[in-house]
């Protein structure tokens, strides 16, 4: 009870400072154990008195683990419940009502942050050290109700029991004329996309659209996969001659007699359709590459 009324915690959180104390006696002198520690004789080990901190008070605990967005904080202001059983590391408690144990904090023990950190916590908040995640503070629901159409309610935060009910009257989707040019309302639909009112003028509104492209030549004309296949093509056939002559008249290569300790780098034929915007083909590509990679 003495830690609880220290940092200001209602009594639910009784089991978070019972354990918190059975961790501390365990690290304190006794009488029953000719005032040795009861931690060094059951595990001979030296203890680390710096790693206690005042319970309850302000922490800083490093979330880059828990985050699920590299654009989320890495940190925030919680409260420090204890240490965890399992392993090194201290238990802190978020505004979302979800407990993170973390080794990496910072603390403020100067500051109780509780009633700043919860102050519309009712009555039915209820803290289990079983498990790791608290009831939220602030749970949006959204039901419609089925004879009731167009009707939202939303649960407020946990002050009461109460709920607040907003109704909505249904959309009407009337046509606007002379705000967009070219925009084309549809009031007989009775569900449809939300309407966009941003004053910056895009091609859409101004019913600027690019004609859909279906070339028809792609599903004939397709690459060839091996040599033996080009050559049956007059097309690739004249491609092939158009790259071998231009690789002679550049003086690519000078034939040499083959060396008894070297081994010959071979080459591939490597062949692609160049086609215009309009999906036409423009004309047919063969390239003759060395294998470098051998």
């Amino acid at each position: 009870m003495t830690l609880l009324k220290q940092a200001s915690l209602p009594i639910k959180f009784w089991d978070f400072a019972f354990q918190t104390s059975v961790y501390l006696i365990n690290r304190l002198p006794t009488s029953s154990l000719q005032f040795q520690v009861p931690y060094n004789v059951l595990f001979h080990k030296s203890l680390d008195y710096a790693f206690l901190r005042n319970f309850g008070c302000s922490c800083y605990p490093f979330l880059r683990p828990y985050n699920k967005h590299k654009l989320e904080f890495r940190s925030h202001e919680c409260i420090f419940l204890g240490y965890s059983p399992s392993y090194k590391g201290y238990k802190c408690l978020s505004p979302s009502g979800r407990l993170y144990v973390s080794k990496d904090v910072a603390f403020n023990e100067l500051k109780y942050p509780f009633h700043d950190l919860f102050p519309t916590t009712s009555n039915k908040f209820v803290v289990s050290p079983i498990v790791d995640t608290l009831p939220s503070a602030n749970i949006p629901i959204v039901s419609s109700s089925p004879s009731t159409p167009g009707v939202t309610s939303q649960l407020s935060p946990p002050t009461n029991t109460t709920s607040i009910v907003i109704p909505h009257e249904p959309a009407v989707i009337a046509p606007v004329s002379g705000q967009y040019p070219g925009f084309v309302s549809h009031s007989s639909l009775h569900h449809s996309s939300p309407q966009n009112i941003h004053p910056m003028q895009t091609k859409s509104k101004a019913g600027v659209f690019k004609p859909k492209i279906h070339p028809s030549l792609l599903l004939t004309t397709c690459e060839p996969n091996s040599v033996k296949q080009a050559l049956t093509d007059p097309e690739w056939f004249a491609a092939m001659k158009q790259e071998f002559q231009a690789l002679i008249d550049n003086n690519t290569w000078d034939l040499v007699a083959l060396l008894s300790d070297r081994q010959p780098v071979g080459c591939k034929w490597v062949f692609q359709i160049k086609e215009n915007a309009d999906g036409f083909v423009n004309n047919y590509k063969a390239c003759l590459v060395a294998k470098g990679f051998h």
